[in-house]
C-alpha cells in the first residue's frame, strides 16, 4: 500500500449506472437477452445495497413487478411445471416459418389453412422478421405472445409430456431444517434427461417444431431455475408479498429438475447439471419456506462429492476447484441445514500469525464490520460471523482446514507489473489458481468465508482498494479488472462482496445476507411474510 494513493468510493456514480441499467442497456449486452431477469436483479439489489432503491418512482416499481409476473409460467395457463422465464425473447424468437409449415402438431392443418387465408407469404415473412409470429385469437387453438409489451397469456395449451419422470418420496428429516416445511406433496423428479428426448416421430401432437410458437409442452418454453431464483429475489427487493407466485408450480418445477445424483438441471429442455443450480434450488425453497421439492440427502451428497483434491469444490465431481462453485456448495449446505454452528474451533491450526498481521492492516474497516454485524442482527440475518462452523460431520477437520486455506489463498498479495497486466492493484481475489484477480470473487470467495466464519483472515483493506480500482470514474460501475469496462454483473457482485465483508460504512452500503445474496432488508421482509403466513 506504500506509495500508492487510495481510491475513494464513487457511490453516486454507481447509483446512476444502476439506474440506467433499469431503463436501457448497451449493445454489448445483447447476448444477455435471455437472462434479463438476472440483469434486473443485479440492478435492483445493487440499488438496495446503496440505499437508493426507495428513490425509484412507485409507478416504475409497479411496472417492474408486473413485468416479472408476466414471465411466470402458471398451472392456470396449462404449465404443470412453473417457474419464471428469463425474458420475453424466449417466447418470440423469429422463425423462418411460412403458413404451409409453421406448425408441426396433429391438428395443424386447420390452423395452417386459417393462417394461409389471412396472410400471404410476404406478409408472414415480414411479421417473422420483426417481433415474431402474428397471432389472431379467433378460431385458433393457441394464443401466441407477440413482442415484449403484449400482455396476452396463452389460455389453451396442450398437455405436458411426462417423459421418463418417476415418483420418489421425500422423507428426510432434514427437510424441516432452517424453518422449512415438509408437506405431504410428492413432486415428480427428473431422471437426468431432457423430458422431451423420448418423443417419437409420430408424437407430433406433443412437440412443436418451431420456436416461434410455444405451448407448455415445448422444451424451449420452460422456466429456468436461475431466473426463478432472481425473479423471487427481485420481488422481495421490491416489497412484493409473493401472493401471485404459483408456489405449487414453482416447487414442481424445482423437483422436476433434480437428477438421481442430487444435482439439478437449469431447465426442462436439458442443460448442464452442477452446483450452480443446486444453490438456486436451495434459495427458491428457502424463499417459499418449503423444502419438500428437494431430496436433501441426495443434494448434500452431491455437494460433498464435488470436493476436489485441491481442497475446495468444483462444478461437479472430479472437476477443478473453483471459487464460484465453492460458494454455491457452502451456501446451499447452509440453506439446507447441513452447515451448523458450534462453540468449538473450525480448525486447531488457524494461521495465528496471518491473523495478527491482518489485525493491523484491517484497522480502518473494523468498525464497519462491527456496525454491519449489529445491523444484520437487527435485520434477523441468517448468519453469525463470530461463531465457528462445522459441516455436520460431512467434512473432516482436515478437509475443512483445506477448504478455508484454499479460499484464503485466492487473495493475491502481489500485483503483476508486466505490460500485459490487467489489474493496477494487489489484494484482489481470483476464482482459481494462476488466474488474475476478478472483482466478482469479492462476493463468491468472500461470502463463502463469511459463512465459514473465517473472513477475518483476508487482508480486507487491500481487497477494498482492489475493488475500488476497477471503478469507472466517468460512467460509474465496476469492472472485472481495472483495465476492463464496467458491467452489471461485476458491479453488483463487487458491491455485494464489499457489503458482505463490511468494507464500506453503513451509510454507503446496506448489509447483505451471504447465503441468500440479498440485502438484510429484503431478508427481513421475507421473514415477516413467513411469520404472517403462519398466523
Amino acid at each position: 500500500m506504500e506509495g500508492k494513493q487510495d481510491y475513494i468510493f464513487l457511490k453516486k456514480r454507481h447509483i446512476s449506472y444502476l439506474r440506467r441499467s433499469l431503463s436501457i442497456l448497451p449493445s454489448s449486452t445483447a447476448n444477455y437477452d435471455t437472462s434479463r431477469m438476472t440483469v434486473l436483479f443485479f440492478s435492483l439489489s445493487g440499488l438496495d445495497i446503496l440505499h437508493a432503491l426507495d428513490d425509484v418512482p412507485e409507478q416504475e416499481i409497479q411496472e417492474i413487478v408486473e413485468w416479472i409476473y408476466s414471465l411466470q409460467l402458471t398451472s392456470e395457463d396449462g404449465y404443470p411445471c412453473g417457474g419464471f422465464r428469463g425474458g420475453h425473447c424466449v417466447t418470440n424468437v423469429a422463425a423462418e416459418a411460412t403458413p404451409q409449415d409453421s406448425y408441426n402438431i396433429g391438428h395443424s392443418n386447420k390452423i395452417k389453412q386459417q393462417t394461409s387465408n389471412q396472410y400471404n407469404d410476404h406478409q408472414m415473412s415480414s411479421v417473422c422478421q420483426t417481433n415474431g409470429i402474428l397471432s389472431k385469437n379467433s378460431n385458433t387453438e393457441l394464443d401466441v405472445r407477440i413482442n415484449e409489451g403484449d400482455s396476452s397469456i396463452p389460455q389453451k395449451l396442450l398437455k405436458m409430456c411426462n417423459g421418463n419422470k418417476k415418483k420418489i418420496n421425500l422423507s428426510s428429516d432434514t427437510n424441516n431444517a432452517k424453518g422449512l416445511s415438509n408437506t405431504n406433496t410428492v413432486y415428480s423428479k427428473s431422471d437426468g434427461k431432457p423430458p422431451f428426448s423420448n418423443l417419437s416421430s409420430n408424437q407430433e401432437d406433443i412437440h412443436l417444431q418451431f420456436s416461434s410458437v410455444y405451448a407448455s409442452q415445448s422444451p424451449l418454453d420452460t422456466g429456468h431455475i436461475a431466473m426463478t431464483y432472481t425473479a423471487l429475489a427481485s420481488l422481495l427487493l421490491l416489497g412484493d408479498d409473493l401472493a401471485r407466485v404459483d408456489k405449487e408450480a414453482v416447487l414442481q418445477h424445482v423437483a422436476s429438475l433434480q437428477c438421481p445424483d442430487g444435482s439439478f438441471l437449469s431447465n426442462a429442455g436439458g442443460s448442464e447439471n452442477d452446483l450452480r443450480f443446486v444453490y438456486c434450488a436451495a434459495v427458491i425453497c428457502h424463499i417459499l419456506a418449503d423444502s419438500s421439492a428437494i431430496n436433501i440427502d441426495a443434494a448434500v451428497t452431491y455437494i460433498t462429492d464435488c470436493l476436489g483434491y485441491a481442497g475446495a469444490l468444483g462444478q461437479g465431481a472430479l472437476q477443478e476447484s473453483h471459487g464460484g462453485s465453492t460458494y454455491c456448495g457452502v451456501a446451499a449446505l447452509h440453506l439446507l441445514g447441513a452447515l451448523k454452528k458450534n462453540s468449538g474451533n473450525v480448525s486447531a491450526s488457524k494461521d495465528n500469525d496471518a491473523t495478527a498481521t491482518n489485525e493491523t492492516d484491517n484497522a480502518t474497516v473494523t468498525s464497519n464490520v462491527a456496525a454491519n454485524d449489529s445491523s444484520a442482527a437487527v435485520a434477523a440475518s441468517s448468519y453469525d460471523s463470530e461463531a465457528d462452523t462445522e459441516l455436520h460431520g460431512l467434512l473432516s477437520p482436515r478437509e475443512l482446514d483445506s477448504l478455508v486455506r484454499w479460499l484464503i489463498m485466492r487473495q493475491q498479495d502481489t500485483c503483476d507489473t508486466t505490460p500485459e497486466a490487467v489489474n493496477a492493484r494487489e489484494g484482489g481475489l481470483q476464482g482459481r489458481p494462476n488466474k488474475p484477480a476478478d472483482t466478482c470473487y469479492t462476493f463468491w470467495v468472500g461470502a463463502a468465508l463469511k459463512l465459514l466464519g473465517c473472513e477475518h483472515l483476508l487482508d480486507l483493506n487491500s481487497l477494498l482498494q482492489f475493488v475500488l480500482s476497477t471503478q469507472d470514474p466517468v460512467t460509474g460501475g465496476l469492472a472485472k479488472h481495472s483495465s476492463s469496462g464496467a458491467d452489471g454483473l461485476h458491479t453488483y457482485l463487487g458491491l455485494s462482496g464489499m457489503a458482505v465483508l463490511g468494507l464500506l460504512p453503513l451509510q454507503d452500503a446496506m448489509p447483505v445476507d451471504p447465503a441468500l445474496n440479498m440485502t438484510c432488508r429484503a431478508v427481513k421482509h421475507l421473514r415477516d411474510l413467513n411469520l404472517r403466513s403462519r398466523r
